[in-house]
């Protein structure tokens, strides 16, 4: 089973019922439009968080404080499956709206939109995805295409479906993408479907020319932390809020369960481990958990 060091979680959550298997809800809520296959639906059964031993529901973490809530949902909590395994899981996982959980809040719809711009550099190719703002190279013609509003459904502000793309809110900006990126302008880079971890596999050349917005701007904005971005880097150093994977699946942690751990796991999961998905080590997501340690920023 997955496993993370526990911590204290706040004591006055109240208790109902029995712990039954979570069950997701229905997709149609405005705030889940475009993201049906993110897994950002709340479950609707109670669960157990671990430490302290306690029932509680989605719904009674959505009334928590602020503080309150940033803390339970960045702890572990368990789940009853069908077959009477018990899953263990971040809770931020198991309640995603409730926690606001930033796969879901800073994730670009997956649907298509008219707007009126068009891009002067693609033989006046329409803006009308997520996916073709990264294709800008021009990021004040990005701000005046994420600042304008559709003219299609959903009726609002780009920037609104596009908080990744866009950029504007930097917890956002500053998260690499774990899909696999498709296109690329540079031909002598390789044509296939690359990754953001797949930066390693390239020449030290080949990486100033992948991590540079103007020659490949949708890989350089799609991976900002792996490209050392400067202002990720320097100007905006905060902990990931995402839910952190490390040993192949085998820990389960976040910033926060790292910021509470003993020297010698603070020392395991920022300096020694890298994250599954992101592959960086723990010190990059979690800078300020992290500090003290002495860790490389980035290069292994």
């Amino acid at each position: 089973l997955p496993t993370a060091l526990p911590t204290a979680l706040p004591t006055a959550l109240p208790t109902r019922g029995q712990t039954l298997e979570p069950t997701p809800g229905p997709t149609s809520v405005p705030e889940l439009f475009g993201l049906e296959k993110l897994e950002c639906v709340d479950a609707t059964d109670e669960f157990t968080v671990i430490d302290p031993p306690t029932s509680t529901s989605c719904g009674t973490i959505h009334l928590l404080g602020r503080r309150e809530k940033e803390k339970i949902c960045a702890v572990l909590g368990e789940t009853i499956v069908k077959n009477s395994d018990r899953s263990k899981k971040l809770v931020q996982e198991i309640c995603p709206q409730a926690c606001k959980n930033i796969k879901c809040t800073c994730a670009d719809r997956i649907t298509t939109f008219l707007s009126d711009f068009v891009d002067p550099n693609q033989n006046g190719k329409k803006i009308e995805t997520c996916e073709s703002l990264y294709e800008l190279r021009d990021w004040k013609n990005r701000n005046t295409v994420c600042k304008s509003s559709t003219k299609s459904p959903p009726y609002r502000k780009i920037k609104k479906i596009c908080p990744t793309a866009c950029g504007f809110r930097q917890e956002c900006f500053c998260r690499d993408r774990t899909e696999p990126i498709s296109k690329f302008f540079s031909t002598d880079i390789m044509q296939k479907p690359r990754y953001c971890k797949d930066l390693y596999d390239y020449s030290d050349d080949d990486k100033l020319i992948l991590c540079d917005e103007k020659k490949e701007p949708i890989f350089s904005r799609s991976c900002p932390v792996i490209c050392s971005n400067s202002y990720c880097r320097e100007e905006f150093s905060f902990d990931s809020k995402d839910t952190l994977s490390f040993d192949n699946g085998q820990t389960i942690s976040s910033c926060f369960l790292i910021s509470q751990g003993s020297t010698e796991f603070k020392e395991s999961l920022c300096c020694k481990k890298q994250e599954d998905k992101f592959c960086v080590k723990g010190s990059v997501l979690c800078p300020k958990a992290c500090k003290g340690f002495n860790c490389e920023y980035l290069r292994s």
